[in-house]
């Protein structure tokens, strides 16, 4: 499975990045790396779950 993001850091406060990401399911700002994985992460297993091939 391949799938594209795309990611902007708009900031590195705290020493963590604070930006945007673009999924398949839309944009969604991001806080911390920590974040921006968990919202990776939760993407690629929506599509798993979503497609049945």
């Amino acid at each position: 499975m391949e799938e594209t993001f795309t990611v902007t850091i708009h900031s590195c406060d705290n020493s963590t990045w604070q930006g945007i990401v673009v999924t398949p399911q839309g944009e969604r700002s991001f806080r911390s790396e920590l974040e921006l994985i968990l919202i990776l992460s939760d993407s690629m297993q929506t599509k798993d779950h979503s497609d049945p091939g």
